[in-house]
């Protein structure tokens, strides 16, 4: 595929892929932290447990009582991480595995302001996918931890208007938020 499928064939792909999981019924929740800003939780060991709390807590979230769901952890890399011996073990669930890692790797691309390829597959495959709560993607089906820092992003990505932690909302962008107050652009 790295050398066959390329350009806008290969985004083509992506999206088509991703809107055939919409379509199946598929919900991406993605968890992103800042590894050199402080826990969200005070019980977390490390950044990695961390993220896997508010990602089991946005899938609780997620699921209806008696809903069934089935969740795929992935990282950045996906293939090419050195933790991937039990990943390799499942074969039957290696397209779906494939498929998070596209969301995983669009997602933290496309945050991370990579501007040539990201943005067409995360706008219109990832977007559509992440979970949504009363109107709004961000802190739902895309959280970026700390929210101080990051909370304009749900605007500026997502096209969220408001943030809303604890049933209280704030208008976004918001110069309570410490980055991104004009725009996704670092500053």
């Amino acid at each position: 595929m790295r050398n066959g499928l390329t350009d806008q064939a290969r985004t083509d792909f992506f999206t088509d892929a991703l809107h055939l999981a919409r379509e199946a019924g598929a919900v991406a929740i993605v968890v992103i932290a800042d590894t050199e800003k402080k826990l969200a939780s005070q019980e977390s060991s490390s950044h990695e447990e961390d993220v896997t709390m508010m990602f089991l807590e946005r899938t609780h979230s997620e699921l209806a009582e008696g809903k069934q769901a089935l969740v795929i952890f992935d990282r950045q890399g996906g293939s090419q991480s050195r933790d991937t011996h039990f990943l390799r073990a499942c074969v039957a669930l290696s397209r779906l595995i494939q498929l998070a890692d596209v969301v995983t790797s669009y997602s933290t691309s496309y945050i991370s302001g990579e501007d040539r390829h990201s943005p067409e597959v995360f706008s219109e495959g990832v977007l559509p996918l992440l979970s949504e709560k009363f109107g709004r993607r961000g802190g739902c089906g895309l959280k970026i931890h700390p929210d101080y820092r990051y909370g304009n992003l749900y605007h500026w990505l997502l096209g969220d208007s408001d943030f809303v932690k604890a049933m209280a909302g704030t208008p976004l962008p918001s110069n309570g938020f410490t980055c991104y107050r004009e725009s996704a652009a670092v500053a």
